[in-house]
């Protein structure tokens, strides 16, 4: 009997935790269902400005414990004095993999483990359509659940999501497109896995954030990732400066005009990837130029990449599988930083220029379309029609990673 646990971090969530707790609770699935949740803070916030925040963790908690909704919950307590963070060692990918280390003294290998946020929103066919995935496409090992930000009716707030979101989108359209091993979007509510398999890449990492790309990561080097389901999560689109960097962080940047941490990377910067993915090969014989490669010969100290791999993998194909290893998801996110930050280009002229080039017909992208002034409506179309084309891509990049060897 396959059973499927939740896991949820939870810092000050009590006006969200509950929608996502009803979105469980209401189920349309037979599998048992078990929730766990990891409510947190650091120690020393007791006893400092942020000490209101541990008295609603207190509420939280102590809602819990007298049971909602009949759901079968388990709450890791980290919120309690005495039982908080150490200053600077605790953070959301502490919590996640605290919650997830008391899963695993419970669940079976072949039990799937579903990461959740506590302000994520999902259909009553989100576990089943989960489950059902599992059970047809046995050898994965993980999914990448499609991702959806609702809008919230507040102008600078949906102005400043969309922008977000398009920046995601974009790097996902184009990864898919020089079909990259490491085309995933790293949503900590939108990845779902075996157990067995989150026991084998050894977990999340326990980064302040960024534990789910991490995470990621780490599979796509061990199995497959199924990067498509027929459901979708929808994560709040609301401020947040609990965590460095993901959706509320954005915002919160965004509505101050701050767009350096998430730029819309220009599809040159992936073309000029995709020439050194065409260039392995050759690699593996001798050594060759390109712009990504003296990016990282200049960047980390490295002028021989290659005789160490050659040395120890002896066919094109192995060697193939080395080289991505080694110029892993991480490594290409910094050459598109980088890279990004050389080229100076606004974030209007990139999306213009991705636009025209593939996708000419989208007649909502225009010379005068504006992140900052085009009517909300008019992003959101274009965040619209990205979703679709993301979707047809990932459908299609699934087709060709779950039919090949790995």
């Amino acid at each position: 009997m396959l059973d499927v646990y939740f896991a949820i971090p939870v810092l000050d969530e009590n006006k969200y935790l509950f929608k996502t707790l009803d979105c469980i609770a209401e189920q349309k699935c037979d599998r048992n269902i078990y929730v766990y949740i990891c409510i947190n803070q650091p120690d020393s916030w007791w006893y400092n400005e942020n000490s209101d925040i541990c008295r609603r963790n207190q509420e939280l908690l102590l809602t819990l414990q007298k049971g909602y909704r009949d759901l079968d919950i388990h709450i890791i307590d980290k919120t309690s004095k005495g039982k908080g963070w150490e200053e600077k060692k605790g953070g959301v990918g502490v919590a996640r993999k605290a919650v997830i280390d008391s899963i695993l003294e419970r669940a079976e290998d072949t039990d799937v483990l579903i990461s959740m946020d506590a302000d994520t929103s999902f259909d009553s066919n989100f576990v089943a359509t989960i489950v059902n995935t599992f059970q047809t496409y046995t050898k994965i090992e993980a999914l990448n659940i499609p991702y959806y930000h609702n809008l919230t009716g507040i102008e600078e707030q949906d102005r400043a999501m969309l922008r977000y979101e398009l920046y995601l989108r974009n790097y996902m359209y184009n990864m898919l497109r020089i079909n990259s091993p490491y085309a995933f979007t790293a949503f900590g509510s939108a990845i779902a896995c075996f157990i067995k398999s989150y026991k084998a890449v050894g977990g999340f990492d326990s980064q302040t954030a960024g534990e789910d790309f991490y995470f990621l990561q780490k599979i796509v080097k061990y199995g497959k990732l199924k990067l498509y389901t027929s459901t979708t999560v929808y994560p709040s689109a609301r401020y947040s400066d609990r965590v460095t960097f993901g959706t509320g962080t954005a915002i919160a940047d965004f509505q101050t005009s701050n767009f350096s941490r998430y730029p819309i990377f220009h599809y040159k910067l992936f073309d000029s990837i995709a020439n050194t993915y065409q260039l392995i090969d050759t690699i593996f014989e001798k050594d060759v130029d390109s712009i990504l490669i003296s990016f990282l010969q200049k960047h980390y100290k490295e002028e021989d990449l290659w005789t160490k791999l050659r040395n120890n993998y002896k066919t094109p194909a192995s060697f193939r599988k080395a080289f991505h290893h080694k110029i892993d998801g991480l490594r290409l996110f910094q050459f598109l930083r980088y890279m990004q930050a050389e080229l100076n280009e606004s974030d209007d002229v990139c999306i213009r220029e991705l636009v025209n080039v593939f996708h000419p017909n989208m007649s909502i992208v225009d010379e005068d379309f504006s992140l900052a002034t085009s009517p909300i409506a008019m992003i959101n179309e274009l965040r619209d029609s990205f979703v679709l084309v993301e979707n047809s891509m990932r459908i299609e990049q699934d087709i060709q990673n779950l039919t090949e060897k790995k």
